[in-house]
């Protein structure tokens, strides 16, 4: 029953890279985490590239029309090819390429959309989307949490700020991102440009949220910890959070393990991981 519920379509985006096969269950598990939390109507947009089988692009329907939600698919080597050329060129194995992705979603999506939400594939989405999508982020280009935020104060240090392109203060996460596409929409070199600044830049280790940073740092929303919480940080000893929250959760630095049930975030990703 939707008669209470904002008729309004949330477009949420998602980007995978999937050389094995194996990486689609990750990102089915946030998908499903997200459809189970909201009574919204929901379209998920994958970008991904030939690495997508086709069996996994019928599971990915097949996990949508469960909730009766919708899905669309952008072959990124199909519709972008120069793009995705240059991107494999300049790579060498300095960052998975689905990362950049999501700098091209101006490319993709259609004109129509005017605000989107972009997820890592790492995360859980334990709360209702819709409340991230009403947040009002005005003008800005992006609504996005400060790192220092999402890891509690411990954030690693990063050679972008200490050159003095970007306040530590300001250095946001990249990977839950709420995008204002009309604003978006006028940097449609974003991901070229930010692969020559890359190219120019060596030691810079976190490539898309690097690029988003230097152009973005002072054009966006900072949104609560809620939205993007990183459960490594939850973990420490000073921090030492042991509950499960109304909140996006991310397991950045591949802080998931399924054979340790015992931690209560692993369990949280497990019980939704069964259920794809």
């Amino acid at each position: 029953n939707r008669n209470n519920i904002s008729t309004e379509m949330i477009n949420v985006c998602y980007a995978i890279y999937d050389k094995t096969g194996n990486f689609s269950k990750i990102a089915a598990t946030s998908i499903l985490s997200l459809l189970e939390n909201t009574e919204s109507w929901v379209t998920i947009h994958i970008l991904h590239d030939n690495t997508l089988s086709t069996e996994n692009i019928k599971n990915f329907i097949y996990l949508a029309r469960k909730y009766n939600q919708h899905i669309i698919f952008y072959n990124i080597e199909e519709l972008l090819p120069t793009e995705i050329s240059l991107l494999k060129q300049e790579n060498q194995g300095r960052f998975s390429i689905a990362a950049m992705y999501r700098l091209l979603i101006m490319h993709l999506l259609p004109n129509t959309i005017s605000k989107v939400i972009y997820l890592d594939c790492d995360t859980i989405v334990n709360i209702d989307i819709q409340d991230l999508y009403d947040e009002d982020i005005k003008n800005n280009v992006l609504g996005a949490v400060a790192e220092c935020d999402a890891t509690y104060n411990h954030a690693v240090e990063k050679d972008i700020c200490n050159d003095g392109f970007v306040e530590q203060n300001n250095y946001f996460c990249s990977g839950i991102l709420l995008i204002n596409m009309d604003e978006y929409r006028k940097y449609p070199s974003l991901c070229i440009d930010g692969i020559k600044f890359l190219a120019e830049h060596p030691s810079y280790d976190c490539p898309d949220q690097d690029i988003l940073n230097y152009y973005f740092s002072n054009k966006y929303k900072k949104l609560s910890v809620k939205y993007n919480t990183f459960t490594k940080a939850l973990k420490l000893k000073d921090i030492n959070i042991n509950i499960i929250e109304k909140r996006i959760y991310h397991y950045a630095g591949n802080d998931m393990n399924l054979t340790n049930y015992y931690d209560i975030y692993n369990q949280l990703f497990f019980d939704y991981y069964i259920k794809t």
